[in-house]
Parts: C-alpha cells; structure tokens; sequence
C-alpha cells in the first residue's frame, strides 16, 4: 500500500504540514476516503516519462469539491510541475482560493511531503 502525505490547509497562505493521525481526526471519514482515492486517481494521469516519478494530488476545497492534479514531466527538469501545484493552479483558475485539505500520492512505500517549491 502507497503511503500519502497529507496537508491541512486553512487558506492558501495558512498550509502546515501534519501526519496523517491528525488529518484523520480533521475530516470525515468519507471526506478523508474520497480525497485519497481521487489522489490515487491523479496519479494515474501523471506524466513521468523522464522521473518515473508519478504523483497524484487532490484538493479538498471548503465547499466539499476534489480538485485533482498530477505531475507532468519535462526533459528539462527545471521545467517539470509536481502535482500539487497543478491542481492549485486548477482551482484558482476556477476561483476557488480556500481549501480544507491536500492528499498526495506516489508509488513510495512511505510516506512523501510536497515538493520541495509546495512545502
């Protein structure tokens, strides 16, 4: 089993990381399970042919909505996007700027934090 990193956002500005027990205790259950399957199936999408590195993220805005991202890849590396940032840029492009929380997925048996530019 893929172990996820996970976010417990209050704004864009206000993100920290914590573990998972607590993200647990900070979402429902069924809010906790949908954002880790739609990580799961972002993750899917990525496009990693140079890292073979594929992540998955999801974002659970305030209003209850996922918004997925995955990484894409570049043979530039400076130029690749992690996964995070691409669903970021999804939901503010689609006005949404507030968010409950973030799950990320990678096929690493531990556990992964954002990319180094996210975090």
């Amino acid at each position: 089993m893929v172990i996820l990193a996970v976010l417990i956002l209050s704004s864009m500005a206000g993100a920290t990381w914590l573990p998972c027990s607590f993200f647990a205790m900070s979402l429902s259950s069924a809010e906790r399970n949908n954002l880790i399957k739609a990580a799961f199936e972002a993750k899917d999408k990525a496009y990693s042919p140079y890292s073979h590195f594929p992540v998955g993220a999801a974002l659970l805005a305030l209003d209850g909505a996922i918004i997925q991202g995955c990484s894409v890849d570049n043979a530039s590396y400076a130029d690749t996007i992690c996964a995070e940032r691409v669903a970021i840029v999804k939901a503010v492009s689609d006005g949404i700027t507030n968010f409950r929380g973030l799950a990320i997925t990678s096929n690493l048996f531990s556990a992964i934090s954002p990319c180094g530019l996210c975090r």
